[in-house]
């Protein structure tokens, strides 16, 4: 057999680049199995935006509805996004606005407390409850961010309760004189408020929402916690008259 050097040579170049490779590649700080195991994290916390929020905030009245001395009230309101594609989805949402003509009760509550125990001031109450029920189309364009401005418009159909009480001033007694109360308390008994008179008035009305503003990322992992700072408007009609509560609100979505 002939003896042919350059097969020598030839093993020695593959020895040395066998053991060369390895090294070369531990050392330039590449980690094959760190990168896998980002890969396998990433496939199991794919970041989602939430699809239910509460709502909590005030409703204040403007318009017409401002001009029968409504004071600003409490708004809550639960969301559900039923539907998405993309940007685009679909919020189903129940929510609750409660609203007191508390300028004119304080007034007359301090007047009759003012005028003592004889001048029998009668105080009347004034409150208004609204349930609105809508369905709306949502636009987020940036729903994977960490932050993104949304806007939310849909027709609704709004429940509404209005209850005007007027309480007068009554003096308990233990006899039945002047039919008024037979109670078994000592004489002379104290005087209080009686409600005499109540007028209520309930409504189903058609009417829109309408919301917008800013969803903020506050977590981290798969399903972090979600806010948004909500500016809204309800819209309902009665008998034809437009009827306007606009509301501010914090989110809280998961």
């Amino acid at each position: 057999m002939r003896f042919r050097p350059w097969l020598f040579l030839a093993a020695l170049v593959l020895s040395t680049t066998g053991s060369v490779a390895p090294a070369s590649a531990a050392g330039s700080g590449f980690d094959q199995m760190g990168m896998i195991r980002d890969v396998q994290d990433g496939l199991r916390t794919v970041p989602r935006t939430p699809t239910q929020w509460l709502d909590l905030g005030v409703a204040l009245p403007v318009g017409t509805f401002d001009d029968r001395n409504w004071d600003p009230g409490m708004l809550i309101r639960w969301s559900d996004k039923v539907w998405e594609e993309g940007p685009f989805g679909l919020v189903g949402s129940l929510g609750l606005m409660f609203n007191d003509d508390t300028r004119f009760n304080e007034a007359q509550v301090d007047s009759s407390a003012n005028g003592g125990f004889g001048s029998y001031i009668p105080i009347d109450q004034h409150r208004h409850v609204s349930v609105p029920l809508a369905i709306e189309l949502h636009l987020e364009p940036a729903m994977q961010g960490s932050w993104s401005p949304f806007i939310a418009v849909g027709p609704a159909v709004q429940w509404t309760h209005e209850a005007l009480v007027r309480e007068e001033w009554v003096q308990i007694t233990s006899t039945t004189e002047n039919n008024v109360f037979a109670v078994p308390i000592p004489t002379p008994g104290q005087p209080v408020p009686v409600a005499t008179e109540a007028l209520n008035k309930t409504h189903f009305h058609p009417g829109w929402q309408a919301r917008g503003g800013l969803r903020f990322k506050v977590g981290t992992g798969a399903n972090p916690l979600h806010m948004r700072l909500t500016g809204s408007g309800n819209v309902w009609y009665e008998h034809s008259r437009p009827l306007v509560v606009v509301g501010g609100s914090l989110s809280f979505g998961r």
